[in-house]
């Protein structure tokens, strides 16, 4: 019997819409929550791999002894900027590891909403943000900056973090916000370090 090849594809096609139309508006909410941190994920990574923040720190510390002062924030940036990676790192294990589904409404709510992690969280990002501030030396640069953290800042000091930013959200929305974090805390570091090193 002699198949078909574009009527086997087409079929094969059409079930595989009939498919994505069967799911349900959660699972598709879901969906997209899990693209877009994908997205994120490999975001991260290529600004990593584009603009090292350890090679721009190293680079800076090779040259510390000619401004000691910039040096010392630099130190301080890099420190705060990698405990605050890490601390985001491990929570987006954690929810990974309590739901690999995302669709939990509970979990990120239990662990982030009014505790401690959550509080050390916020604090966190807005640290990172203080660091760079502190050591942003082109004036013209803080436009840049403060672009860069924008949204971070609406979140962090949004009246809601204190009481509704994780309440109800699926676990994967939750890593996706943390993700995003990430994304901009290293950014703003990177800019601020590079602008350093240019001044030393």
């Amino acid at each position: 019997m002699r198949i078909d090849i574009n009527n086997w594809m087409v079929k094969v096609g059409f079930c595989s819409l009939l498919f994505c139309a069967c799911k349900s508006p959660s699972e598709r909410f879901l969906d997209a929550f899990k693209t877009v941190n994908a997205s994120l994920e490999r975001s991260n990574k290529a600004i990593m791999e584009k603009n090292d923040l350890t090679v721009v720190y190293f680079s800076i510390v090779d040259k510390a002894e000619k401004n000691k002062d910039l040096a010392q924030k630099a130190d301080s940036l890099y420190l705060t900027t990698q405990q605050t990676l890490a601390l985001i790192g491990r929570t987006e294990a954690t929810l990974e590891q309590m739901d690999s589904a995302g669709g939990n409404t509970e979990i990120a709510e239990k662990l982030l909403s009014h505790t401690p992690l959550g509080d050390s969280i916020r604090t966190a990002v807005l640290n990172v943000s203080l660091r760079c501030h502190q050591g942003l030396v082109t004036a013209t640069k803080r436009s840049s900056l403060d672009s860069l953290l924008e949204q971070s800042m609406a979140v962090v000091n949004a009246k809601q973090w204190d009481g509704q930013q994780f309440v109800g959200e699926p676990t994967a929305a939750a890593r996706t916000t943390l993700e995003f974090f990430q994304m901009q805390c290293t950014q703003a570091a990177i800019l601020t370090l590079k602008d350093i090193n240019d001044h030393l």
